[in-house]
């Protein structure tokens, strides 16, 4: 069963640290996007790609695969709690709880982002303008 002790403040400043530094790193390379991308690409040239690509659909592709990543990272822990809680003579103490929901929500967080990233994207763009 769960045997859980409250979470206290430190604790949860500590979870949604991990939880809000990822969007605070996103929000951050997204207002810099147009510098670094003239960084990384040694300058701005008027050379077009072979293949057409517009903003909109790399961002599109980008919002999918932070999703998988997040997917990636939560599921695994997710599921190795949940084992862990529900073993014989298994618990989950306080920092175990709030691990959980910090995983629970970046896994949330995922399938929104894959599920939603035309959304996203239309939302982002409109921001941008």
């Amino acid at each position: 069963g769960w045997q859980t002790t409250p979470i206290n403040t430190h604790m949860l400043l500590v979870f949604l640290f991990a939880i809000v530094s990822p969007l605070l790193a996103g929000i951050i390379l997204w207002l810099l996007a147009p510098s670094l991308a003239g960084w990384a690409a040694g300058g701005v040239t008027e050379e077009r790609l072979a293949v057409p690509l517009s903003a909109v659909a790399l961002l599109n592709v980008g919002l999918i695969a932070i999703g998988i990543v997040f997917l990636c990272l939560a599921l695994p822990n997710i599921f190795m709690m949940l084992y862990r809680a529900y073993e014989p003579g298994g618990y989950m103490n306080r920092l175990d709880t709030g691990y959980f929901i910090a995983e629970i929500v970046r896994g949330v967080l995922g399938i929104l982002l894959v599920l939603g990233a035309k959304f996203f994207t239309r939302l982002i763009y409109r921001l941008r303008r």
